[in-house]
């Protein structure tokens, strides 16, 4: 083939790439476009949202990230890898390899990541380069998250332990058990430790000492539903299909809601004058924040695992039904959208993209235009997961990369000629 027939061939190449990318962002600039797409690097990722290079770009740090396959006695991939991508080109800054599965969210605190693994051990890497810094080995796997603050981090272990380290050096501070398992993220607020556990019961735990302050006892199992913290309130589901609201100073009840299934993975998050929380019975809650009434309630085809994020514009969560959902504050629908997959974790917001991660291989964004002000879900949040506006506020509108949708084609061009 000679010069002129390869470059024509090129050119005819290139018109039906352009033909091919109209069709596929017709939608451009409507809510829930896709953004990008990455496959068979990713499963069920779990995202957290950080600067990492401090230059204005909020970038992605994931845990679930398969570096290398490996397989357990069931044939089954494990993905054991915490990773982080930059937020301008999405390109891997570094990555870390665990021995484990990894199925909480990273905690940054300071300038260190920190995150459990199936392999009993929880890992403290250093942010800017992947580093490990320290491991503290457990009697059990961690699946929940970790919550930091206070200059320690606090995290469960299926050891039926709640842990509290030094943050700097992974020295154990104290070691708190309990009758069974513990997979729920705990709180940090207000002087105290918050948790749920497999004993059915919320520990509120002096976060200087361990010392237990008060328990509530529940009708249902604690898994991976984890406490918020709200203005003097503690808000946390159930597996007796409850969302509870106790006193942080002694536990006591100020308002149960009872939902139609468990509240098995779906964590609350405060809004303003309400409470929002998925449940396993396929609806979306908003409840009032003071009293525990209903204020409306929406309908999906499956199972709630998804954390919701909430804009000043939106509230956004996801289903085992695959799809992605944006909804107002009075409940109407605005968009959703279809991942081809369950989804088991909860989104990312920064300025108008939506991070998020299905079972089946993929990590991807979603656009949607005219978001406001950004408030954080649970995981990325303050240390004590207070979810402090003003802080979601800084975060700003980077990863949308000025609004130039096309840039990851033209980049892709690049590298393709």
């Amino acid at each position: 083939m000679n010069l002129n027939a390869l470059n024509l061939a090129r050119r005819f190449y290139l018109i039906l790439f352009c033909a091919w990318l109209v069709l596929f962002t017709g939608c451009v600039g409507r809510p829930g476009q896709l953004g990008w797409i990455m496959h068979s690097r990713y499963w069920d990722p779990k995202i957290t949202l950080v600067d990492i290079n401090q230059d204005g770009t909020q970038d992605i740090v994931l845990s679930g990230y398969q570096k290398k396959e490996r397989k357990d006695d069931r044939d089954k991939v494990i993905t054991d890898s915490v990773v982080a991508l930059d937020g301008r080109n999405h390109k891997m800054l570094w990555g870390y390899q665990a021995r484990g599965h990894v199925q909480g969210y990273p905690t940054v605190y300071q300038d260190t990541v920190y995150f459990g693994s199936t392999d009993h051990n929880l890992y403290a890497l250093d942010l800017k380069t992947g580093r490990l810094k320290w491991q503290f080995l457990t009697q059990g796997a961690i699946l929940g998250t970790v919550a930091a603050g206070y200059g320690k981090v606090y995290f469960g272990s299926r050891d039926r332990s709640l842990y509290a380290l030094d943050a700097k050096t992974g020295i154990q501070e104290w070691r708190y058990f309990i009758t069974h398992p513990i997979d729920s993220t705990p709180a940090v607020g207000y002087g105290k430790v918050f948790f749920g556990g497999w004993d059915q019961q919320v520990h509120a735990l002096d976060s200087n000492t361990g010392t237990l302050v008060w328990q509530f006892r529940s009708g249902g199992y604690f898994s991976q539903s984890s406490p918020v913290l709200h203005s003097g309130t503690l808000y946390i589901g159930s597996w007796d299909r409850s969302l509870y609201a106790l006193k942080t100073e002694n536990g006591q009840l100020r308002w149960r809601y009872e939902t139609r299934g468990y509240i098995e993975e779906s964590s609350p998050v405060v809004y303003q004058d309400r409470v929002y929380i998925g449940s396993n019975d396929k609806h979306f809650y908003a409840i009032a924040r003071k009293t525990g009434r209903l204020l409306w309630k929406y309908p999906v085809k499956d199972a709630i695992y998804s954390t919701p994020a909430v804009s000043s514009r939106s509230v956004y969560f996801a289903s085992r039904d695959g799809y992605v959902y944006a909804l107002n504050h009075k409940g109407v629908y605005r968009w959703k959208f279809y991942a081809g997959q369950p989804i088991h974790g909860s989104p990312a917001l920064a300025g108008n993209q939506i991070y998020l991660g299905s079972e089946k291989n993929q990590f991807f964004s979603l656009h949607d235009p005219g978001m406001g002000e950004i408030y954080w879900g649970m995981y990325g949040g303050t240390p004590d997961h207070r979810q402090l506006l003003s802080e979601a506020e800084e975060a700003g509108d980077t990863l949308s990369r000025s609004g130039k949708w096309w840039l990851p084609a033209w980049e892709w061009l690049q590298d393709q000629f």
